[in-house]
């Protein structure tokens, strides 16, 4: 995980717990061996503090850049044809 700090998690963590709201966000790491990973963040209320939930979905997120690359790459391709 990021610097909790510096990335501003602390203060969006303070903020579910004072609004009562969930949030959720989807964030870019770059692991200590210099990988870059896609993570999904959940943060719900509970009892006066919060419950955080982090998936990697780095996966699902390559899986979605192909698809548009994909797509862009038969639109270039009609457009010629």
């Amino acid at each position: 995980m990021p610097s909790t700090r510096s990335s501003g998690f602390l203060d969006k963590y303070l903020h579910v717990v004072r609004s009562g709201l969930p949030m959720e966000e989807e964030f870019q790491i770059v692991t200590s061996d210099g990988r870059r990973r896609w993570l999904r963040q959940q943060v719900v209320p509970i009892n006066g503090g919060i419950a955080v939930t982090t998936r990697d979905i780095s996966a699902r997120k390559e899986a979605e850049l192909e698809t548009r690359n994909n797509r862009a790459f038969l639109q270039l391709s009609l457009i010629h044809l």
